[in-house]
């Protein structure tokens, strides 16, 4: 008899390890992508004067005024865009004006 209630013990643990599992693989998936947020901010962040250079894991789309991805789009203080969507971009602020340039 004690064999089978660790059977059943073992068997509900496996069955909740697995449960867990997919809950946390469904949440990751649901998770946003930080990247589009991090680069607008980055922009947003960049002083007067100075050049930056941002390098992504997948290419975003820049816009006037936004940085978006898979359609969520967050505020940039983008004067001048230079093409769309980017694996790299070069950001340049100058007297109040930030200009994008990428590829």
């Amino acid at each position: 008899m004690a064999r089978a209630d660790e059977a059943l013990v073992l068997l509900a643990e496996a069955i909740l390890l697995a449960g867990m599992l997919g809950i946390s693989a469904k949440l990751w998936l649901l998770k946003y992508d930080p990247y589009p947020e991090l680069v607008a901010e980055l922009i947003n962040a960049t002083p007067d004067g100075s050049e930056i250079l941002i390098v992504l894991p997948r290419p975003v789309r820049l816009e006037l005024g936004r940085v978006c991805y898979a359609g969520a789009c967050y505020a940039a203080n983008l004067t001048h865009v230079e093409g769309h969507a980017w694996w790299w971009i070069r950001v340049y602020r100058r007297g109040g004006r930030a200009t994008a340039v990428g590829g």
